[in-house]
């Protein structure tokens, strides 16, 4: 299948091309490029809380004129790439399923407690989503990849910025409320998002042909760390801590059952240990992570911090409308209602559920499902790398609204990694750099 779906040549005569030729071509690629850059900048722009707005989202206000202005202008400038070196890229299978899950929650609007609300947020849904496909359009998803990691370096810089520069509007670390610790929140916004972000980010890092500072690396993880969000940090060092032995297994040569019963064994035996101590064996390191993490640390494990009073509000509110759901945000005032802190099912996949009913759930799993299909097909230098960052997004989707929170980040990672499995032959190993070109091509 061809890399693009514009039709493509493979005769001497049309692929051979005077120098004038090629260095026009170099020129259009090149403000092509610098487009898609601008671009991402633009959508990451508006992913930062810079003001607070009511919780049913009924009052425009100025955090929601600069969401869809930087939206907007993300689009604009990813069409004007795309228009400009007429490249535009075959759908992936993940990707259809994803737009589709937007068409239906576009159709279960109608349901919303606020038709225009849900409309809006089902329209902005889709715009991304096809942003993203004109960024890897334009551009080697490679070099794609490479434009997030940087915007989310910078984007970080600028937050550490403004909150030494001005402390009081936008402050560095916020006390939680829910179990009274400090949590770093950058912009002054929601920590968890933050959090995502820079876990995304550092695990983006890791490809190695992106070619990254490890001081960069160095503050994802920080940042990260800081924003105390347990099951992320958690997740991740899970994650990496696998990654690192499935490697050690393969280079040695050992066998991998045999190291599977081990570490098993070793769980069983340190649990046994720990019962039989009544508790008081590790009470010393408990008392470290319980001064990190707030003294209500094993009521907030029991409870998800508070998430599984939400859960079956989510569920009866999914049973309402079976079929197509209540639309994007269309169930909020009903959440409110039940859980007044909670305006969103702070599971990713109930609110998937909830939003495009079984039909918009089962046609976003079917998306997800191409694209680690996808992610297994890859080369070696990317497959790991790719997964990994997969599977964190998926287990932490489990107490996090990450598939439409923070612009529907999660969603354009996997839509990026997708369309990085299915790079053309024209594209080298490194960022974006292309191959010259040659009478075959």
């Amino acid at each position: 299948m061809d890399y693009y779906a514009t039709p493509r040549t493979s005769s001497i005569k049309h692929s051979v091309r005077s120098p004038g030729e090629r260095e026009c071509s170099s020129e259009i690629a090149l403000r092509a490029s610098l487009l898609v850059n601008a671009s991402i900048m633009l959508y990451f722009l508006g992913i930062p809380k810079l003001f607070i707005r009511d919780p049913l989202s009924q009052e425009a206000g100025p955090q929601a004129i600069i969401e869809l202005a930087s939206l907007g202008a993300a689009f604009a400038c990813a069409a004007s790439a795309a228009l400009m070196t007429g490249k535009v890229r075959r759908l992936p299978p993940g990707v259809v399923g994803f737009l589709l899950f937007g068409a239906v929650t576009l159709l279960s609007s109608a349901n919303s407690f606020w038709p225009a609300l849900s409309t809006v947020k089902a329209i902005t849904y889709i715009c991304i989503l096809v942003t993203a496909l004109l960024w890897c359009s334009v551009c080697d998803p490679l070099k794609v990849l490479f434009y997030i990691y940087c915007s989310i370096v910078l984007l970080c810089l600028l937050a550490i910025v403004l909150g030494i520069a001005l402390p009081g509007t936008f402050p560095l670390f916020t006390v939680d409320e829910y179990s009274s610790r400090m949590r770093l929140s950058l912009f002054g916004s929601e920590y968890g998002g933050i959090g995502s972000i820079t876990a995304i980010g550092f695990l983006l890092g890791r490809i190695k042909p992106l070619r990254v500072w490890p001081i960069c690396q160095w503050l994802m993880f920080i940042l990260t760390a800081a924003t105390g969000g347990r099951a992320g940090i958690l997740t991740l060092v899970i994650i990496l801590a696998a990654g690192a032995g499935w490697r050690y297994v393969r280079e040695h040569g050992f066998d991998a059952p045999f190291i599977a019963c081990a570490f098993l064994m070793a769980f069983i035996l340190v649990g046994f240990w720990f019962s039989a101590s009544g508790g008081t064996a590790l009470r010393p390191v408990s008392n470290a992570i319980e001064a990190f993490y707030g003294e209500q640390r094993m009521e907030d494990i029991q409870t998800l911090d508070g998430r599984t009073e939400v859960f079956p509000v989510a569920l009866a509110l999914a049973a309402a409308h079976p079929a197509i759901g209540w639309g994007m945000d269309g169930a909020r005032n009903s959440l409110l209602r039940a859980v007044p802190w909670a305006g969103e099912a702070h599971n990713a996949y109930l609110d998937l559920l909830v939003s495009g009913g079984a039909a918009g759930f089962l046609l976003f799993v079917a998306g997800m499902a191409f694209c680690f299909r996808d992610s297994l097909r890859m080369s070696a230098d990317y497959r790991r790398h790719a997964l990994a960052i997969q599977c964190w997004v998926a287990i932490v989707a489990m107490i996090a609204a990450i598939f439409r929170g923070d612009q529907s980040f999660g969603v354009v990672i996997f839509v990026c990694l997708s369309l990085l499995s299915s790079r053309p032959a024209q594209f080298t190993a490194t960022a974006g750099e292309p191959k010259p070109a040659t009478a075959s091509d």
